[in-house]
């Protein structure tokens, strides 16, 4: 089996948290909370919608029936709004042309909800760039849970220790580790390098096109 190239959603190949962060404000307003600086949401996401509102509400608010409610509203309000602010980073499209031009096997991973993750991948990119993408799923939970990670690998056909996994959160090292892929981490997303680090990452790439340059090295 050949290897590929597994990409996280948010904080690597879109950069969504302005997006992410008035959805959430406008919801907030509406209930009466405080909102957060923009920047905040760098923090709050990459766990799942629903720790992402819970991070999001105030101390004491964050009750089940209270997040349920929350994200009601929240999924309306992004579905109308996901494509405002929201733009692959810089030399994104290049590189995933280069890797497809390649024939290297590509998928997308993310713990955004998947009908969220299919439409944004939909709408941002062709509709051959990618040979799978899934988002949330409960059957497979989470990351950094392997479940998700290895069902990609084997939709794909890829051998999972010769399958990059990019990311810019410990989450989504974590999740390349428990696959037993190779954790690379992008300094262009929502956390620092200090995080990736602490988290088992091998390499770091500090521009998309830097993973070309570490993929012609790899045996």
């Amino acid at each position: 089996m050949q290897g590929g190239v597994i990409f996280d959603l948010d904080g690597t190949l879109l950069d969504t948290h302005r997006t992410i962060a008035a959805a959430h404000n406008r919801v907030l307003r509406q209930l009466g909370y405080p909102e957060h600086a923009d920047a905040a949401y760098k923090q709050f996401v990459g766990d799942g919608a629903w720790k992402c509102v819970e991070r999001a509400l105030p101390t004491g608010a964050a009750t089940a029936e209270h997040v349920e409610d929350f994200l009601t509203r929240y999924r309306t309000d992004y579905a109308r709004s996901f494509r405002v602010d929201t733009a692959p980073y810089a030399g994104i499209p290049e590189l995933l042309d280069r890797l497809r031009d390649d024939g290297t096997r590509m998928a997308v991973l993310s713990n955004k909800d998947d009908a969220f993750t299919q439409e944004i991948i939909s709408h941002f990119f062709a509709p051959d760039t990618f040979d799978y993408v899934i988002g949330f799923k409960p059957e497979f939970g989470h990351k950094p849970k392997p479940d998700g990670g290895l069902h990609v690998a084997k939709q794909l056909g890829i051998d999972p220790a010769h399958t990059v996994f990019l990311g810019d959160t410990h989450v989504d090292i974590e999740t390349a580790v428990a696959c037993h892929m190779l954790p690379v981490g992008v300094s262009w997303g929502f956390r620092d390098v200090a995080e990736l680090n602490a988290a088992g990452a091998q390499h770091i790439i500090d521009q998309p096109q830097d993973l070309l340059a570490l993929l012609a090295k790899l045996p």
